[in-house]
């Protein structure tokens, strides 16, 4: 009986010992909130929209080691009579997630914050998580050709959010894929692209988009167009590329 009692203490301290030191070495959860700015150039006239998103990481007990949640929207460009231009919460490559990586990929990218990284993404990710508001760095969008002897390094996608349009924003069969390094082609002469920033900040998430995005709905002729794309079309999304995480 002492045996099996001495067992089962020797078996809660190691679980209080353990679940302690995994807590003050190795958190188990982190936050963060960035704002996401998009810059066009219209003939000489800058205009820009931004939006407010919030990132959490946690450390799973099983399977993947990590999790992500995310709740925010896409930004909207309003250009006027040429229309509504978005940066849908989907990369340009068509990856998935790739909004919840910003601040790792690219805030991340200084010495002071790779120096404390330990090898461990959640300690990385809380590091970026208590840089100073305002902090900022800009995520690269422009395809680079490389010329390297290796057939994989001929060219390298954006990293950046996918931009978007949609002839008429009552319809959401209407979307059209923007080329981020040529707005003109579907928004008019002297439309470019100038910059895409990422700015760490407390502001509240941002919720007003409500109004712009297309309506989905429970709408028949959107589900069957969505279903005849292919598997892996760029466009096959629904409102979660316009706003996740809103009950």
């Amino acid at each position: 009986m002492k045996r099996i009692a001495l067992a089962v203490l020797l078996a809660l301290f190691l679980a209080a010992g353990y679940a302690l030191w995994t807590r003050v070495l190795f958190p188990t959860s982190g936050s963060l909130r960035y704002r996401l700015v998009v810059e066009v150039e219209d003939n000489g006239r800058t205009v820009a929209g931004s939006s407010v998103v919030e990132v959490s990481l946690h450390r799973n007990v099983i399977g993947t080691p990590y999790a992500m949640g995310l709740r925010g929207e896409a930004v909207t460009v309003d250009l006027g009579i040429k229309g509504l231009l978005f940066a849908v919460m989907r990369c340009e490559n068509a990856s998935h997630g790739c909004w919840e990586m910003f601040p790792e990929r690219v805030l991340a990218a200084r010495r002071d914050i790779e120096d404390r990284r330990r090898g461990d993404r959640l300690t990385l990710f809380r590091a970026v998580s208590r840089l100073p508001d305002g902090t900022s760095a800009a995520i690269p969008w422009q395809r680079i050709v490389q010329t390297g002897p290796r057939p994989w390094d001929v060219e390298r996608y954006p990293f950046g959010p996918m931009l978007v349009r949609l002839r008429d924003i009552n319809d959401p069969t209407s979307v059209e894929k923007i080329d981020p390094e040529n707005l003109a082609k579907s928004l008019g002469h002297g439309v470019r692209l100038k910059a895409i920033t990422i700015v760490k900040t407390s502001e509240p998430v941002s919720e007003q988009i409500e109004g712009k995005m297309p309506a989905y709905g429970n709408n028949p002729q959107w589900r069957a167009w969505f279903m005849a794309l292919p598997y892996g079309h760029p466009l096959k999304f629904g409102p979660d590329v316009f706003q996740q995480g809103f009950r």
